[in-house]
């Protein structure tokens, strides 16, 4: 039986940094998420859904698998077109000047990306 559910994101909370592990550029980004799931196979008042989900961390563990492929191929696509979408070259500056002359110029085609994507229930 096939079952559908709503994930209804009620909190995001990411978090962007620009480190150097052995002198290398790794940008590491870090998505909290709280969210509620709703069962969308039945049409019911929500009041009389119980609020419980079998399965609910398989439903939160593949919601968080797509979002990491989704920031993975912008990040990607990013570094390949030399598009800085994630203003890596601003954190750079602010955060590491003593570094920005010897990196700015080659900053994206070196830059390796550290994600971290997490779903919390909101029960």
């Amino acid at each position: 039986d096939d079952a559908y559910y709503s994930l209804i994101i009620t909190k995001n909370k990411p978090s962007l940094r620009l480190v150097f592990e052995n002198d290398r550029p790794v940008l590491k980004i870090d998505v909290e998420l709280m969210a509620a799931l709703t069962d969308s196979s039945v049409a019911q008042p929500v009041e009389k859904v119980s609020g419980h989900f079998p399965g609910e961390e398989k439903i939160f563990q593949s919601a968080s698998e797509k979002l990491k492929g989704e920031i993975t191929s912008v990040f990607s696509k990013s570094v390949n077109s030399g598009s800085d979408v994630f203003f890596v070259k601003d954190l750079l500056k602010k955060h590491h000047f003593k570094r920005y002359e010897k990196n700015k110029d080659t900053l994206l085609e070196n830059l390796t990306l550290d994600l971290s994507v997490r779903f919390q229930s909101t029960k």
